[in-house]
């Protein structure tokens, strides 16, 4: 039976949407680009490489945009630049991971399509699958983005987003003190002072480290600054699926001592590539058969055993990466000067990478029946790197 996969979002008093992943069909506006607007693939590294170093390393600072604009966008015609060189440090799984061999994505791709209740069916015959949920994660970020637009310029959020997804934004903001801002939109402004029932709380959708980076946005100086945002989704693809085995992020939160739990087994399964007598590689399917066993280790220890309803308990996460094309219009300008302080005003075709996560947990019969799993609420943790993938398990 076909499970619907979903990110939900909430107003301040209830939810009222819900986006399946596995919808119907796809929306007209997301149909894909010609070929020539896709960004450049990405080779996989060789067997070579990853033998030189473990495919995940310290955390390192990304980022070369500014973290403190007057609002923090990243408009630019090319993606990321890990998503287009394979040979750089940030890979495409994320910031904090080395280029790593094709097995690898591999199994971290159709682990994380199980415990996301895709029929193995599904996972090896078609990409539909992937498709729908690159979709709802599109669909989602442009919620996240009029929401965040919404309640920090107190804009009534059903002018500032359509149904398709399709963000329409301008507003002049002036501050007129060290302690106050005034805001002063073009259109609706009676209602600004009103809070906005239909906007989704961003506290549900958007991670806590991005979104105290949007409210903490607001110093512009002492200037009037005019903010357009324009933005139509034109595709969205799935890059990336990541599995973190039993453990979750508000477990780390909890006890911060299973931080390195994920990259500890991930060593283990590094050291079991070559055969202990030999030397050389083993085959695909003893290196899943390994990498289980070590999983399954640290499953035992991590997991949460109820007698009376007969199963033991596990939570482990599953993060997404969406690269999502748009055509796009976004500039600060400053009024009294004109003068354009971010983005050029002109519209562009862009891209964004959107990354979220999801905690998902497994029950398993004592009996030996098949396990059961049970999917999480969906949170937005990043966007085109602004907080360097938000990574809590390395």
């Amino acid at each position: 039976m076909r499970r619907a996969l979903a990110i939900s979002y909430r107003t301040s008093r209830r939810k009222v949407s819900r986006r399946t992943f596995c919808s119907a069909a796809t929306p007209p506006e997301q149909n894909s680009p010609s070929n020539n607007n896709k960004h450049p693939a990405t080779p996989a590294p060789s067997d070579a490489d990853a033998s030189k170093e473990p495919f995940i390393e310290h955390k390192k600072v990304w980022l070369n945009v500014d973290k403190k604009p007057i609002f923090p966008w990243r408009h630019e015609t090319e993606p990321l630049e890990r998503l287009v060189d394979p040979n750089i440090s940030g890979g495409v799984i994320g910031p904090g991971f080395r280029p790593m061999p094709w097995w690898i994505k591999q199994l971290f791709t159709l682990t994380s399509a199980v415990h996301l209740n895709v029929p193995w069916y599904q996972v090896l015959t078609t990409s539909s699958w992937k498709q729908e949920l690159a979709d709802a994660a599109g669909f989602a970020f442009s919620q996240a983005v009029a929401g965040v637009l919404s309640n920090r310029y107190k804009v009534p959020f059903q002018t500032i987003v359509s149904e398709d997804g399709t963000i329409d934004f301008s507003t002049v903001t002036e501050k007129t003190d060290e302690n106050e801002t005034t805001d002063t939109v073009e259109t609706e402004a009676e209602n600004n002072e009103k809070d906005d029932e239909t906007s989704p709380e961003i506290d549900y959708m958007m991670e806590k480290k991005l979104r105290k980076l949007y409210e903490a946005s607001h110093d512009f100086g002492k200037d009037q600054m005019k903010i357009v945002l324009q933005t139509e989704p034109v595709h969205c693809e799935l890059v990336s699926l990541l599995f973190i085995p039993y453990i979750t992020r508000q477990a780390v939160n909890d006890a911060p001592s299973l931080k390195h739990s994920f990259r500890n087994m991930s060593r283990q399964v590094e050291k079991k590539r070559l055969d202990s007598e030999t030397g050389q590689p083993i085959n695909f399917v003893q290196l899943v058969r390994e990498a289980f066993r070590i999983f399954e280790e640290y499953a035992n220890s991590r997991a949460r055993f109820n007698p009376d309803e007969g199963y033991a308990e596990m939570e482990s996460t599953v993060i997404a990466q969406v690269l999502i094309t748009c055509d796009e219009v976004f500039s600060v300008t400053d009024v009294a000067t004109g003068m354009i302080m971010q983005g050029n005003g002109k519209q562009q075709r862009v891209f964004h990478l959107v990354r979220l996560e999801v905690p998902v947990k497994e029950h398993i019969s004592q009996d030996g029946g098949k396990p059961l799993f049970e999917i999480g609420s969906w949170q937005i943790v990043d966007w085109d790197d602004l907080e360097d993938g938000n990574i809590w398990f390395i």
